[in-house]
């Protein structure tokens, strides 16, 4: 058995395995009654392992809780990504509510809602950006020195002195809807902007 994978002849076993993010099914020989799976490479989220290499990268990334703003703090270590490895096909998946937050974003090649094929996919990096910052929060309890982008660049091995900003793209109808909407308001208008 190599070392990437699992065989298993037991039916009712493979059917639990096909359920198992990590796990790819590769083959099924009927004639031994033989199910091979493959490890999905998932302990790779470390970009600075590709520093070297000129192919193009095939990227997972995925932010599965959380709210509209956690969503937004993952947009840097996107751009930072993209603009470090040029190259690389980024997907990005999040919940299904989140998604149009993202669909006008220039660094991501697909966005797909998170689902278990999507985890079955052959990625060179996987990225959770889920835990990461909850986790650095809670070790550093009242003491935080990082922002959440810098947190989640530092965790999958980008350089954060330049961190980006966090971003939402709007697309061409969007600007036009909200210049039609403060057209029509009277009276003074505050924007308010968070940091």
């Amino acid at each position: 058995m190599e070392k990437n994978q699992i065989k298993t002849s037991d039916k009712l076993a493979a059917e639990k395995m096909k359920q198992i993010q990590f796990l790819k099914l590769q083959a099924v020989k009927p004639e031994k009654g033989e199910y091979i799976f493959r490890i999905v490479n998932y302990d790779n989220r470390d970009f600075r392992v590709f520093n070297k290499v000129g192919k193009i990268l095939n990227v997972f990334m995925h932010r599965g809780k959380g709210g509209i703003g956690d969503v937004i703090m993952t947009t840097p270590v996107i751009e930072a990504a993209k603009l470090k490895y040029p190259a690389s096909r980024i997907t990005y998946s999040t919940l299904v509510q989140f998604l149009p937050l993202l669909e006008q974003n220039p660094f991501i090649d697909e966005l797909v809602p998170l689902k278990a094929k999507e985890t079955q996919k052959d990625f060179d990096i996987v990225v959770d950006l889920t835990t990461d910052c909850i986790k650095y929060e809670l070790s550093k309890k009242m003491a935080v020195d990082l922002n959440r982008p810098v947190i989640f660049a530092k965790s999958c091995g980008l350089t954060f002195d330049n961190i980006p900003a966090p971003k939402v793209f709007l697309s061409r109808g969007e600007i036009l809807r909200a210049r039609d909407e403060l057209a029509r308001m009277k009276g003074l208008k505050i924007g308010l902007v968070l940091t």
